[in-house]
């Protein structure tokens, strides 16, 4: 995925104290920073330039650029894609939880996708409310990136850190909150889209929005959970040694 040189040169000793399940773990997490970092930087800029800049999901994403809002934001979704099939192939160590919630990623993005191009354009009320659903969509895209970055980000940063140092304990205890943080504004932003829409959704497409919005948020606030766990654990090493 990649170039080890470029870690040994960049990390020096560090990365060549890992071993070799170490130094493919290490990449993985490099490969999904950069994945996602462009995820986000695609689709925050498109929707703040929908739900601030007044602009249209057809609109030009830049003045000459053939490339539309509602196309630079499905770039995004398909990185989401990406990384998901990456930590199913990749990831030995992946939960039973997060199988599902990538399972969850693929059938939303995927099946959506699938929808819209199938609905017959004399059917317009259906492509009114899967024109709806996808910007919800576009939020779980923007929700799935945040947490994902600051996730391998804080794994990346780990491995340049001593085990109960006070740079440790703060990195988790950071990493934490953003995650707290990013999980409260998911749940706030779908439930408000989902009122917003409530008349234009089929039951059925608001029990499937309900039933992955809890997916999602499980998913996150067991993320959570593991990361104050780890957080709590240099605290006690922190406390054990100022002792």
């Amino acid at each position: 995925m990649l170039d080890s040189r470029a870690l040994h040169w960049f990390y020096g000793p560090m990365y060549g104290a890992l071993t070799a399940r170490e130094q493919q773990r290490f990449c993985f997490h490099h490969v999904n920073v950069v994945l996602k970092g462009i995820l986000l930087i695609c689709v925050s800029s498109s929707i703040v330039q929908v739900t601030i800049g007044g602009k249209q999901w057809t609109d030009l994403y830049y003045h000459n650029m053939s490339v539309t809002l509602w196309e630079t934001a499905t770039f995004a979704g398909y990185i989401v894609v990406a990384v998901s099939l990456l930590d199913l192939i990749y990831d030995t160590s992946l939960r039973v939880v997060y199988m599902v919630h990538h399972v969850g990623v693929l059938l939303a993005v995927q099946g959506l996708i699938f929808l819209i191009v199938n609905v017959p354009i004399q059917r317009a009320h259906e492509m009114r409310y899967l024109g709806n659903i996808s910007e919800i969509g576009m939020f779980w895209v923007l929700f799935s990136g945040l947490p994902g970055f600051t996730s391998h980000l804080t794994l990346i940063l780990r491995r340049c850190f001593a085990h109960g140092d006070t740079k440790m304990r703060n990195l988790y205890y950071y990493a934490f909150y953003v995650n707290v943080l990013v999980t409260a504004l998911e749940v706030v932003s779908i439930l408000y889209l989902s009122c917003v829409y409530r008349n234009r959704f089929p039951d059925i497409a608001m029990v499937g929005i309900c039933v992955l919005q809890a997916l999602f948020t499980y998913t996150k606030s067991n993320k959570c959970q593991r990361i104050y766990a780890v957080y709590e654990e240099q605290l006690t090493v922190l406390n054990k040694s100022g002792l």
